[in-house]
């Protein structure tokens, strides 16, 4: 796993800058694998937050496209007239959403499926290589 970039950087109104690093592999994000540096501009105090997954590697060309993704997301969601809002490749690792979880890195499709009347709204993360449902929030 790879710290690509600087994704954002930002100063707050008391003067503190904080930097945001977003870890990708291949060029593919990783799902909630951000470092932030938070930096005083005046005293130069340094702070340090968030999470990267670690080295497993994973084949990031998938095999599931993402409209099977988006078909596969509507079926899971029972509903009848969503409206996808996202649809973005991502390596996820669900141990970065709970410690007690194995540090497993799995290529997936993040659906975004909205839906006003009656409300539903929800991300669904599919395998892009199995199409089988990883996680949903």
């Amino acid at each position: 796993m790879v710290l690509a970039q600087v994704s954002a950087t930002t100063v707050d109104s008391i003067g503190v800058e904080h930097v945001t690093y977003q870890q990708s592999y291949d060029d593919v994000p990783v799902f909630g694998g951000q470092i932030k540096v938070h930096r005083n501009t005046i005293s130069g105090q340094r702070l340090t937050t968030g999470k990267t997954s670690q080295g497993n590697t994973v084949d990031v060309v998938p095999t599931v496209s993402v409209d099977e993704a988006i078909t596969i997301a509507q079926n899971l969601s029972e509903q009848s007239n969503t409206t996808v809002l996202k649809r973005n490749l991502y390596i996820f690792d669900e141990q970065l959403l709970n410690k007690l979880k194995p540090s497993q890195n799995v290529l997936v499709w993040q659906i975004e499926l909205y839906q006003e009347d009656p409300i539903f709204h929800e991300y669904y993360y599919i395998d892009a290589h199995t199409g089988e449902l990883v996680y949903q929030i």
